[in-house]
């Protein structure tokens, strides 16, 4: 029945481990550094609307993200998936996930300084 989904294990061990030098891991290890890479070689890839750094840039959220009907944020250096979350505007100032959670400008701030802290990655 699912013979036809390509899962994530089954994915890095038949095809991103044999067929990428070790020592390029990292390039694709950040999705940052991916999307550049992308981008230099043509390859067509969602907007990047904006990313974060620091606690600080985290003032500017609600003007980054208000006039966007929908968004994803995923950490630059996540693991497994783990911190990524898909947002529809319902109303202003108030999104909800595709668990039907609905979160407002505190808790995306709050979510957003977990990824900055390294909460979701391996590399911090």
């Amino acid at each position: 029945m699912y013979k036809n989904i390509l899962g994530l294990n089954k994915r890095n061990l038949f095809y991103l481990l044999k067929s990428n030098q070790k020592k390029k891991y990292v390039l694709v290890d950040n999705k940052l550094i991916t999307k550049n890479i992308l981008i230099s070689n043509n390859i067509s890839i969602p907007n990047l609307y904006t990313t974060f750094k620091s606690y600080i840039e985290l003032k500017n959220l609600k003007e980054k993200i208000s006039s966007l009907s929908s968004f994803v944020i995923k950490p630059a250096q996540g693991f497994c998936a783990y911190g990524i979350i898909i947002l529809e505007k319902k109303q202003e100032n108030l999104w909800q996930d595709t668990s039907g959670k609905f979160w407002d400008l505190q808790d995306i701030k709050l979510h957003i300084s977990f990824i900055i802290s390294g909460m979701f990655s391996l590399s911090k």
